[in-house]
């Protein structure tokens, strides 16, 4: 009898441990192709990690988000198509604009989609809405969203503003010839070294774009490259290869009127020395990283952004920079300064490079090589005093609820992910861990859930 339980034993517990195996074999093949992951940030889940950097978050459980980004990964054996991630969360009323978004690319680039716009929560503004897309009309104006984007073309540029829509940039710019007179040449080889990754705006009013760009590695023993790519009314039209052992020449012939997007897509290991080019608009778009010189010089930008943000890993890049009228002084290492600018454009002056200046808006070297074709977007700056109209993909909602629960899709097929993991952002411009100000952001429970092939799917795909 007694060798009866100890068999009956033993087989309830190899069965269990079978069971597990299962369900751990499961949760990592996914065989049907749709699984749901839960989270909550004071436990331990090996699927959703915990929020990271720790410096920016606080709590017993290190779920108050303090400042901003904060990050979190999410585990996975297999690749999926899609993410549904459900969170749970609550403010200190504080923080007009929440983000959440996932890992695009290696350059650490992020596509962001909103959770909260208090902004547009709390606009009193007439609202229309029409498969998925919202109109915000100061005066109702438009019965219909399709009625204002049939006649979008008739209404001034500047009385249109968009959050997370997009619309079609301007293609040409009005009296080109006259802006030419009117402007000084701009000479393209005062754009001092810049590291890394960019992106610029360049105009071309008929004929030939042309550029020469020059790159360096900054650690010879890295196999490191990228691409240079150019976009035309946003169809990728050319890419060529990056190498830092001779110049590399983009040249265009016979080429239409209109703004192109020239995308340099590599490391931080890869320098650009120069580029030149006989285009007189080249407007960085939101960000340039200015490379480590031995004597720089004075530098000069100008920026249509309403904020600025500056850090510096060099510590003899630390400074005081001039943005408008006022002085913006890095004292630290590692540490984001920012600074609200007064009018739009702003000239930015620095004595020193080796540091990252980013923004809602465009950079250049010179006021006469700014041009922005795009048309205002809402951020936490915004003014909206000139604005007659707002469209958007994001569904105002003034709620009142404490905690709140948001959901927002994201397609991964075109997502990056590294080491088994997707990286995922949450991002509260404006938040400052370092402030004297008591806001946050406080995370409850996150719920994602994947879509992909199934095995049997899977299988079929395989070429024998």
């Amino acid at each position: 009898m007694k060798l009866n339980n100890i068999l009956k034993l033993r087989i309830f517990l190899f069965s269990l441990l079978g069971l597990i195996i299962l369900f751990l074999i499961y949760q990592a093949v996914v065989p049907f192709g749709k699984i749901t992951y839960k989270g909550n940030a004071c436990g331990n889940s090996f699927f959703i990690s915990k929020l990271k950097p720790t410096d920016r978050t606080s709590g017993e459980c290190q779920n108050i988000i303090t400042g901003d980004p904060v990050y979190f990964n999410l585990n996975t054996q297999r690749t999926f198509d899609s993410a549904k991630v459900t969170v749970n969360y609550k403010t200190s009323d504080q923080n007009s604009i929440i983000e959440l978004g996932v890992l695009a690319d290696a350059q650490k680039h992020y596509l962001l989609k909103p959770l909260e716009n208090k902004i547009l929560d709390n606009l009193n503004w007439s609202t229309l809405s029409e498969n998925g897309i919202y109109l915000l009309q100061k005066k109702q104006k438009y019965e219909d969203v399709s009625k204002f984007l049939d006649n979008i073309k008739e209404i001034p540029r500047d009385k249109i503003a968009t959050y997370y829509y997009n619309l079609p940039n301007a293609n040409e710019i009005p009296n080109y010839g006259n802006y030419l007179a009117s402007s000084k040449a701009f000479p393209s080889d005062s754009i001092p070294a810049l590291r890394g990754a960019y992106q610029f705006y360049t105009y071309l009013e008929r004929g030939n774009l042309d550029f020469i760009f020059k790159f360096k590695k900054l650690d010879n023993d890295k196999n490191e490259a990228g691409s240079i790519d150019v976009y035309y009314k946003n169809n990728l039209i050319k890419q060529g290869d990056i190498s830092a052992n001779s110049p590399i020449e983009l040249t265009m012939e016979n080429q239409p009127t209109g703004f192109y997007k020239i995308a340099v897509n590599t490391s931080d290991n890869i320098i650009t020395e120069k580029i030149k080019s006989t285009q007189r608009i080249i407007s960085f778009i939101n960000k340039v990283q200015l490379a480590k010189t031995p004597e720089p010089g004075l530098i000069t930008m100008t920026t249509d952004s309403s904020e600025i943000f500056i850090r510096t890993v060099n510590p003899d890049s630390l400074q005081k920079i001039k943005i408008g009228n006022k002085i913006l002084n890095i004292t630290e290492t590692y540490k984001q300064f920012s600074q609200i600018t007064n009018s739009a454009p702003a000239d930015i002056k620095l004595a020193k490079d080796g540091v990252e200046i980013a923004g809602d808006g465009l950079f250049s070297f010179s006021a006469e090589a700014l041009y922005n074709p795009s048309y205002k977007k809402i951020n936490k700056n915004a003014n909206l005093e000139n604005v007659d109209y707002i469209i958007t993909k994001y569904a105002p909602n003034n709620s009142t609820d404490l905690w709140k629960t948001k959901t927002v899709e994201f397609d991964l097929k075109n997502s990056f992910r590294y080491e088994g993991a997707y990286g995922f952002i949450i991002s509260i411009p404006g938040l400052l861990a370092d402030d004297e100000i008591d806001d946050f952001i406080e995370l409850g429970n996150i719920e994602i859930k994947l879509k992909g092939r199934t095995l049997f799917e899977k299988v079929l795909s395989f070429k024998f």
